[in-house]
């Protein structure tokens, strides 16, 4: 057993050994992808005495090993470039035994493995499928139901913003003493480009005003919404919309018509997926962001946003005004004529704007690494402490 300086002591008098289940997570930069590595990252510079086991594909090793300290323990579970929920549940069949005697408890996100039989804590992300609900495939529908059935079968979770495990009380039926929250760190400003001439594709957006959203293209993330109310509050095209991310399958041709119609009139331009240099000179550049997403379990776009010291408009009634504080401005994300006025506000009121700036640094304290890693082992020494 590794033991660190910094050794704590759990409930039982011991230094645990935590697993950190990622073998069915690719390396596809998503959410998932972005938080699972920040945690990751965060326990492996503050390990508070535990030992972190980590448990994934070669395609996720390779892509996150080296920003990850030494502290944290790789185990490879398989050589595919993508990965599936039948390699994962051959991965820990084969291995579940030996896995079980290296580990105290597993963390895995939406489940554990259907095979593991030992202590499990499960990741929640969010409760999209309760307020959202779409027609799913067979496939679709039943990957849903092994994910519930796994999460409950667990029956201790972690969800990634204190919003969220609300939701996950309320929609969801989860006992409150058998949940905790932890936050997300914020990106390293280590990280972030310092670049000053725009990169080659962005030369056309260079010396113009615009606000900056960075989100997948669904109806959840409110574009047609967001984009009639910027035809409304920016009549002369004083403030140009810039959209970046991909589309998700399945995507409403209402968005797509909407934001065609849009670019063909000058309000939008929307670059699809753009590189991580792309990404950071647009949130640099940016007079403002915006994130009117109607439903978000954390809203990591928030957290980059302040890390680049730029004023956001986004939405209330979400984790989105949990994550933001004080430091963002908020709006109704299904009133139009709320998010028109917000906008104008936002955009015109430098006073305001100064004011949001000046509460950015004391937010981000709460999403540091150290602070972060904090809140995880916190909520991991209690659960796994419950019968």
């Amino acid at each position: 057993m590794v033991v660190y300086a910094q050794a704590i002591e759990t409930k039982d008098g011991r230094v645990m050994n935590i697993g950190w289940d990622v073998v069915d997570v690719p390396p596809i930069k998503d959410g998932t992808f972005e938080f699972i590595t920040r945690w990751v990252r965060a326990v492996g510079l503050h390990p508070a005495g535990h030992r972190h086991i980590c448990y994934a594909n070669a395609a996720f090793y390779h892509a996150v090993a080296s920003t990850v300290p030494d502290a944290v323990e790789w185990r490879i579970a398989g050589d595919w470039a993508r990965a599936y929920q039948l390699r994962r549940e051959a991965y820990f069949w084969r291995h579940g035994r030996a896995i079980a005697r290296e580990v105290d408890v597993l963390l895995s996100v939406y489940r554990p493995p259907l095979v593991w039989k030992g202590k499990s804590i499960s990741i929640v992300l969010d409760c999209t499928k309760e307020l959202f609900p779409t027609v799913r495939s067979l496939k679709a529908y039943t990957m849903a139901k092994l994910r519930d059935f796994g999460a409950r079968r667990s029956g201790r979770w972690l969800a990634i913003s204190e919003w969220t495990r609300q939701d996950a009380i309320r929609l969801r039926g989860y006992a409150p003493e058998r949940i905790r929250s932890a936050g997300i760190p914020a990106p390293d400003i280590a990280e972030l480009s310092t670049m000053l001439n725009p990169p080659e594709s962005l030369q056309h957006i260079a010396g113009q005003r615009y606000a900056f959203y960075c989100s997948a293209i669904s109806m959840r993330k409110n574009h047609p919404r967001l984009i009639r109310a910027w035809r409304r509050a920016f009549p002369n095209r004083d403030v140009l919309l810039v959209l970046a991310g991909r589309e998700l399958p399945g995507i409403h041709p209402e968005i797509r018509e909407e934001i065609a119609a849009a670019e063909r009139d000058g309000v939008v331009r929307y670059l699809g997926l753009v590189s991580d240099a792309e990404r950071e000179y647009l949130y640099a550049g940016a007079d403002f962001v915006v994130y009117p997403s109607l439903y978000e379990g954390f809203g990591m776009p928030i957290l980059e946003a302040l890390q680049h010291s730029k004023p956001v408009l986004t939405s209330s009634g979400s984790a989105t005004e949990e994550v933001g504080g004080d430091a963002v401005l908020l709006c109704n994300p299904a009133d139009e004529e709320d998010m028109v006025s917000q906008l104008r506000r936002i955009a015109s009121d430098e006073a305001l704007r100064s004011r949001l700036r000046e509460a950015i640094p004391e937010r981000l304290k709460r999403y540091s690494l150290e602070h972060v890693a904090s809140e995880l082992h916190a909520g991991i020494d209690y659960l796994a402490g419950l019968a």
